[in-house]
């Protein structure tokens, strides 16, 4: 196997097992409009890398120790090898950032979506945009983190992104976002069939061995909250800043600990 592709499909796999954290930060100006940023923390991967040797004789593994990259990459640059998009869509990301930090000596390894957006309904269909095109980010990152190994064929490439092995919680929700009015409500009936999610069923599973899956949302608002109800709902002091923490064992147990109702 190639170097390229082998290190790709070690690196897949460890992340599909669930060293995977995410962090939603949604922060919003008076008219409506803000920036929509989405991080998968990953760096647990490098960790448990260094616990199986880092380098060492392993081939897969041979040049891990070297790793060490900062960039940001246009998501308009990327429009043409992501999954076609309309020109509505294209319009939507246009301005939109994507920051890599893989450094494997200091355990770093996060990817983080940043989007200006005009208006509230705009979050949801980049949250959709962003999933669909982490497949296409996962293997620039891999190009990046070993320019000089075979390339072999992109068919070979494992796929991030296109919903398959990544923890979704937001599609067991309905979901609105208008100006001053945020709300986030479990879908009963999507959630009755959770057991059969075969995704969320493998992460809890390494969850169990000591690996949990971390989801947190951040919503920082123009002015403070009026109303901000949820179980998991914290207000800051300023009453400016909202946010909802939780695992994958939470959602499983009580998913009404990520359920919100905010106006401001």
């Amino acid at each position: 196997m190639k170097r390229l592709i082998g290190f790709s499909v070690l690196i897949g796999s460890l992340i599909l097992s669930g060293c995977l954290d995410t962090v939603e930060e949604t922060t919003f100006n008076e008219d409506g409009s803000g920036v929509y940023s989405s991080t998968a923390d990953m760096s647990k991967v490098f960790t448990m890398l260094g616990a199986l040797g880092g380098g060492g004789s392993n081939d897969k593994l041979k040049d891990i120790e070297k790793i060490a990259i900062d960039t940001i990459m246009m998501m308009k640059d990327m429009q043409d090898s992501t999954v076609k998009l309309t020109s509505e869509e294209k319009k939507l990301i246009e301005k939109g950032t994507v920051r890599v930090i893989m450094n494997y000596k200091e355990e770093k390894f996060t990817t983080t979506y940043s989007v200006p957006f005009s208006k509230p309904a705009d979050i949801l269909a980049l949250n959709t945009l962003i999933k669909s095109s982490k497949g296409d980010v996962f293997q620039e990152q891999m190009k990046m983190a070993l320019p000089n190994a075979d390339k072999g064929s992109d068919d070979d490439m494992p796929m991030m992104g296109d919903g398959e092995g990544e923890p979704d919680l937001n599609g067991y929700f309905d979901i609105t976002y208008e100006k001053s009015k945020l709300k986030k409500k479990i879908n009963k009936e999507k959630y009755a069939n959770v057991k059969d999610d075969k995704n969320l069923q493998t992460m809890m599973e390494m969850g169990q061995m000591g690996m949990p899956v971390n989801f947190k949302t951040v919503i920082n608002l123009p002015r403070p909250v009026k109303k901000a109800e949820g179980k998991g709902v914290t207000v800051s002091e300023n009453k400016k800043t909202i946010t909802i923490e939780g695992t994958l064992d939470d959602f499983m147990e009580d998913p009404s600990k990520f359920e919100y109702e905010i106006e401001y």
